[in-house]
Formats: C-alpha cells, structure tokens, sequence
C-alpha cells in the first residue's frame, strides 16, 4: 500500500480539506471519502484513512464525543487557533478561551475564536429542546464590538452567500442579548433578512455563575417557527413567528466564544449540553 506522504499533490488536497472544515460542512466521513482514492501513474491508490487524518491539525479536526454532547449524532467540529488554552474538555465539560490574536486563516485578523460545531442538522418543521449550562469566567469587561457564545446556524444552499445565525445568544459588554433573523425567499440575501433582537440583559451578567439554559425551538421561515428560552427557570422569550432561512439542510448547533478582534481574554464554559426533537 503506497504512503500517502509521497504523493505530490499531497499539500493541495490538504488545504482543501482544511478549507472544508473551516466552512463547518466537513465531517468525518467526508474526510475519509475524500482521502479514499487516488491517482499515482494511471493506478488507483487506496489511501489509508487513518493517514488522511492525520494532516488535519487536531484545532480543527472533527471529533466525537457523546458525553460532551447527548443527542442522536455526538460528532462535532473544533474551530480554533490551535493555541493550548483554546479548548479544554473534561468529561461533559468544554472550556473556551480566546486572546488577542486567536484567529482562524479564514478568519484574517478581525475575527478571534473557539468553538464547535455539531455535525447534527436539525429539521426545518420539527420542534427541539436544547439544554446546556453556561458560565463565563470572571475576567476583565468584555469590549468586543460583537461577540456570540452560542448560535444555531444556518447551512447556506449552493450559490447563496453565507448569512449569520437565525439564533444566537450574544455578548453586548456584559449583558446577554438573544436575536433571531429569518428569510422566507428561496435565497436569502442581506437585504432581505430580518432581525429580531427578543431579549436583552438590563443588568451586567454574573460572571463565574453557572446558568442553567433551555431553548425550544422550531424553525418556519414562512411564520409557523416559535422560541422559547429559558435562563434559571425563568422565561427571557417567548416568541412565535418567522424564524430561519429557506435552506435544504437544516441549522446546527455551535458554541465557544467568537468575536470582534478585542484587547482582553475571553472564556466561556459550557456543560451538559442535550439536543433532542421534542
């Protein structure tokens, strides 16, 4: 069986893969197809999957990991810098952090992040509850322009540009802020999306708690979607309407900290996080 290092295209095939796991639609079994076959001299080559694994830097490798993430496919995509204080997990614990500078090629030098994105695509017209617990580190203030510690995101159809998450739970400062947006056209533009920012902290959040969060959520991009969020048992919102984007593939889950390039640490713990179909 040929080496896969001594093929000459091998630096082409793995910024490409690199570049598909950076977009969030790259998982495991996509890697190993692609690393399946090959050419060398007019003879198929089977490639060894365990080898094209490993050009895929662990920072951005997908994972799986069902006590880290209790739903019906626990895989998952790590997106970071590769910096050791970027992620950290322990049992069903995650650990996010980013400094100045934590930036993903993709990324350039504006954007700074640590996240995961499951590989669980969520259907369109079927309700879900999610569960997590949530604690920030008590640090200095937060001064990021922008900055989301959770989001369902959207997976954008071919030949539609790429839009921000039809949910997120955001940083502003140190409030919580939970927004929504949603397109009901074939292809979704930035024009014609609308924005819903539902809830947004009156005071500064406390930092080192642990807060206890629940979404239920149905996305409708057309008016039939609704929102429910809970924060320590109480109710922040409750909204029915139009929620998501008109999408073949349906919305995952992502969580960590990702931002607006800012001076100070960021961290974020996440645990117990439980996607189900309600």
């Amino acid at each position: 069986m040929s080496d896969f290092k001594t093929h000459a295209a091998e630096p082409k095939r793995r910024r490409r893969w690199i570049a598909g796991i950076l977009g969030g639609s790259l998982a495991l079994g996509s890697i190993v197809g692609a690393a399946a076959m090959s050419t060398q001299e007019g003879r198929e080559v089977v490639v060894e999957a365990a080898d094209a694994l490993k050009s895929v830097p662990r920072h951005l490798r997908t994972e799986s990991n069902p006590e880290l993430i209790r739903a019906e496919n626990p895989r998952f995509q790590v997106q970071n810098a590769g910096q050791p204080w970027n992620y950290v997990v322990k049992g069903s614990s995650a650990r996010f952090e980013v400094r100045p500078g934590d930036s993903l090629p993709g990324d350039g030098k504006i954007k700074e992040r640590s996240e995961i994105a499951t590989s669980l695509r969520m259907k369109r017209d079927r309700p879900y509850e999610i569960n997590f617990n949530l604690m920030i580190e008590p640090g200095p203030p937060n001064t990021a322009s922008w900055m989301t510690l959770s989001q369902i995101q959207s997976t954008p159809d071919p030949g539609e540009p790429g839009h921000s998450p039809p949910f997120a739970i955001e940083m502003v400062g140190e409030r919580m802020r939970i927004i929504t947006r949603d397109d009901p056209n074939r292809l979704a533009s930035r024009e014609t999306t609308t924005y819903h920012a539902h809830y947004t902290d009156e005071r500064p959040i406390k930092r080192g708690h642990w807060y206890r969060m629940r979404i239920r959520v149905k996305f409708g991009p057309s008016g039939d979607g609704f929102l429910q969020v809970f924060r320590d048992g109480r109710r922040l919102v409750d909204y029915q309407g139009p929620l998501g984007f008109e999408d073949i593939v349906g919305p995952y889950w992502k969580e960590g900290v990702y931002r607006a390039s800012a001076r100070e640490p960021f961290a974020a713990n996440f645990k117990n996080l439980s996607i189900k179909p309600r």
